[in-house]
């Protein structure tokens, strides 16, 4: 039988002075670190998956259970952290679904929105082991759960039935949006939203004409809603009689349920000469803007200049973000192509761009950059740039982007070349600059960190929903341990303490490390 370890919280903090105040450093805390006991008593976590964070510093998390009561290992589960409060089971393998017809096999693709609210997908076996099913769920955990949606129930049109879904995506005001296959005489894919309890209701489906009639939804990509209710996705169509096969950004308002055209294949460029030849992910915020990728066609448009980042808002029409063939904020090197990127509210848009042309040859493998539609851009970071511990970044990946302009994203170090993984998280602020939030190597928990993961924004079809970065500029990420462990921990920026409450404030960080090493301090847990 696996030890059990009890619960537990650490969270390092280091402290410095400056004038007017006592300054914070950055303080990180460990959620959940396999062969740490569940809530109740009931397993042991064995392995943790990437995750999400919401504004309130909660975390949602999948993971696998050994040594549960009834003697399983490998039991699928899902878990939200409320901090300080510990963590909430919210569903695990072998459950009853909520119609009590079906139990829980395996649960993938949770999102939560700023109330804890969680929503997943589901596959489920009958209760009698005849069939297997798959659906959506939301809820706080236990007796919260409510059932979404499931295979094999009618659509809300009567015209097939429900197939296999797509992650759910949720916000604010009770809404759930979600892609799934419909089947009538083959498969068709359609898009689907409910509010609360109300019946589901059918937003677009394949074999449909888009507003201007010309030609028929065939896929979508790019699942987005915002707390005012707009949906917004992109969609392939086929049989055009202008425009041939094509594709478009297109927006659902809630308020009338009238779909708009927010930007196709073959409209102009908003800046120079071209069309958009090809639309590639997109993102949604709050504003009601959406950012996408495209490539630019078109008589005199040259291979140097034929991607861009573009922002499009309903009745406002396009603009501009950044383009290939643009010099960057420092005028070391021409913008070459874009990779991952991330939106907020502000119209502010975070990526990766490759360089080419840059005095400095490293530099030419690019950096991450931050634009917005006024037409004002910084460089965040650029390839070839030493960081923390003598390293240089080389590469970039998996980016986020907080209503506070701050980004974080993940490097690939120099130490950690010919590996190809990801060896550094970074935070960036305009204010504090680049900070180190982990590297592959620093010590944690008596063993040394070999990989970290943390969640993007842009990495799915659903952009929009929460990434490992929420608004309060904390950081929520995965790491595997040399010891054989794995885990998961939240990072928190530093802050400064008005200068009054400084003594009271040392008071107690003093008291509580003679408390904690009173009792022989926190020792990690062992598998």
């Amino acid at each position: 039988m696996k030890r059990r370890v009890a619960k537990f919280s650490v969270t390092v903090l280091v402290m410095a002075w400056s004038l007017g105040g006592v300054v914070l450093a950055e303080s990180l805390s460990i959620v959940a670190v396999s062969g740490q006991s569940t809530p109740d008593d009931d397993g042991v976590f064995s392995l943790i998956f990437l995750s999400s964070l919401n504004n309130r510093g909660q975390i949602v998390f999948e993971a696998y259970l050994d040594d549960t009561n009834d003697g399983r290992d490998a039991v699928a589960s899902v878990f939200r952290s409320d901090g300080a409060s510990g963590l909430v089971e919210i569903v695990r393998n072998g459950v009853s679904d909520p119609s009590g017809t079906g139990r829980f096999r395996s649960m993938s693709q949770p999102s939560l929105n700023d109330a804890g609210e969680i929503a997943f997908r589901a596959n489920l076996r009958t209760n009698d082991d005849t069939a297997n099913f798959a659906g959506l769920y939301r809820g706080v955990g236990g007796n919260g759960l409510q059932e979404v949606f499931r295979s094999g129930q009618p659509a809300p049109d009567g015209d097939g039935i429900f197939g296999n879904a797509g992650g759910p995506v949720l916000n604010e005001s009770d809404q759930i949006v979600f892609f799934s296959q419909l089947w009538v005489t083959n498969a068709v894919d359609g898009i689907f939203r409910r509010d609360g309890s109300a019946p589901i209701v059918q937003l677009a489906r394949a074999g449909q004409s888009p507003p201007d009639g010309d030609g028929v939804f065939q896929r979508f990509n790019s699942l987005a809603i915002n707390n005012s209710g707009l949906t917004t996705f992109l969609a392939d169509i086929r049989d055009a009689h202008t425009r041939g096969d094509n594709g478009g950004i297109f927006g659902i308002d809630d308020s009338n349920g009238l779909m708009v055209e927010m930007v196709r294949t073959l409209d102009s460029v908003p800046v120079g000469h071209g069309f958009f030849n090809s639309l590639g992910n997109s993102a949604l915020n709050e504003r009601g803007q959406v950012v996408f990728s495209a490539s630019i066609g078109g008589l005199g448009v040259e291979a140097s200049e034929d991607s861009g980042l573009f922002l499009v808002q309903n009745g406002t029409g396009v603009t501009e973000i950044v383009r290939e063939g643009q010099l960057t904020p420092s005028g070391d090197g021409e913008y070459e192509r874009f990779g991952v990127f991330a939106l907020n509210d502000a119209g502010q848009v975070s990526y990766h761009a490759t360089i080419r042309n840059a005095a400095s040859g490293s530099a030419n493998l690019g950096g991450i950059f931050r634009s917005d539609d006024s037409g004002s851009a910084i460089e965040i970071v650029r390839s070839g740039e030493p960081v923390n511990g003598g390293d240089v970044i080389l590469n970039f990946d998996s980016i986020a982007l907080n209503n506070s302009g701050q980004t974080v994203f993940l490097g690939l170090l120099s130490s950690r070349m010919g590996t190809h993984v990801p060896a550094g998280l970074y935070f960036h602020d305009d204010a504090l600059g680049l900070l180190q939030i982990a590297r592959v190597g620093d010590s944690l928990l008596g063993s040394t960190i070999t990989r970290l993961q943390f969640k993007g924004h842009g990495e799915s079809i659903n952009n929009q929903q929460h990434s490992g970065l929420n608004d309060l500029g904390q950081v929520a990420f995965t790491f595997d341990l040399a010891d054989g462990r794995d885990g998961i921990a939240i990072w928190s920026p530093p802050a400064t303490v008005p200068e009054p409450q400084s003594l009271v404030l040392v008071s107690a960080l003093l008291l509580a490390a003679c408390w904690v090493r009173s009792r022989g301090g926190v020792k990690p847990p062992r598998r």
